[in-house]
């Protein structure tokens, strides 16, 4: 930026949309970033102004490349930045999975694209593996074994792009008012994800009412919520930890409490929201195969579409959902 009209120039001039902001420092988002790479135009990229000057806080950005009229040399942006309406804030703290300046329509067809071709292999490897097209030697069959098993994780990578793609979209409905109820599903979730975390022999412990537990959302969207919050502190605990989970009701919600593993304890929520961030050495990547921050964001996506919010306190990691029956309640939405 080398010039400002209609406000102080001095928190600006100098600072490059070429790369997107650190978390909490003063810049731009992916979608500035991702344009400038490309001598697009863009809008409604976001811009942080850090510190307690009168211009800090959240802006919307939008500019047209512009170019040299003899030479045709790209010469910078013009472009304006207005202050983000209180709404719009509202929806930016709900960020998408995928990050910045990522359409979720692009990444459908991705998914559709490689989803097809993908299941052709699959399939062709389960017959060579079953000898349906007649006998294989055990080397042969070990091969297919192998393709038919890295086949299978990554079409369940797809399902999870796919899914936040639909999020994104507003294509994804819950089922309101189908009673679903918390207790099984935590049970049934941490059955699953603790069979899959045993080699790490990290394992989580439950407190659990007695009682059902229902929420307003259906079993299969709290089910997505538990399975991947579960499977993310499995998946950063450390060998030998134990991750404890408790599910309480109060007011007319029901919130499930899960304890931060110590590799993630003391780390700020934006930094775990960004999408650079990385889990460490030790963590499970075939648990959580898109990273920390896509989780997050995506139970986050989740908990505000069933009407609740998802939040990162102290040590914990808590949902927190309304009861089925308090449907009248809607201070969530506004969460």
């Amino acid at each position: 930026i080398v010039w400002v009209e209609g406000a102080a120039r001095g928190a600006l001039i100098g600072l490059s949309i070429a790369e997107p902001a650190y978390p909490g420092g003063t810049g731009v988002d992916g979608v500035a970033s991702g344009a400038f790479r490309k001598r697009a135009p863009f809008r409604d990229s976001n811009l942080r102004i850090a510190g307690s000057l009168a211009l800090s806080g959240d802006w919307l950005v939008a500019a047209q490349p512009f170019f040299c009229s003899h030479t045709g040399r790209f010469e910078g942006y013009r472009g304006v930045a207005r202050r983000k309406a209180t709404q719009e804030a509202n929806k930016g703290s709900v960020p998408s999975p995928f990050g910045s300046g990522i359409r979720p329509d692009s990444v459908r067809q991705l998914v559709h694209e490689l989803r097809t071709p993908l299941n052709a292999v699959r399939g062709f490897a389960e017959m060579i593996e079953g000898e349906f097209l007649g006998p294989v030697t055990p080397e042969y069959r070990h091969r297919a074994k192998s393709i038919v098993s890295d086949s299978s994780r990554l079409l369940s990578v797809f399902e999870e792009l796919d899914l936040a793609a639909r999020i994104a979209r507003d294509d994804d409905r819950i089922a309101q008012g189908e009673g679903g109820d918390m207790v099984a599903t935590l049970r049934a979730s941490a059955l699953v994800n603790d069979r899959l975390s045993s080699d790490r022999r990290a394992h989580l412990a439950i407190a659990l009412p007695d009682e059902p537990v229902r929420i307003v959302a259906d079993e299969v969207s709290s089910s997505r919520m538990v399975d991947r919050l579960l499977a993310c502190v499995l998946a950063t605990a450390s060998p030998g930890e134990t991750v404890r989970v408790a599910l309480k009701r109060a007011g007319g919600r029901a919130s499930v409490e899960v304890q931060r593993p110590r590799s993630l304890l003391g780390i700020p929520e934006s930094v775990l929201f960004d999408p650079s961030f990385e889990a460490g050495d030790n963590a499970d990547k075939d648990l959580i195969p898109l990273g920390i921050a896509f989780v997050l964001r995506l139970i986050r996506q989740l908990a505000k579409r069933a009407h609740g919010r998802f939040e990162v306190n102290g040590d914990q990691f808590v949902l927190i959902l309304p009861l089925l029956s308090d449907r009248s309640d809607e201070s969530l939405e506004t969460s």
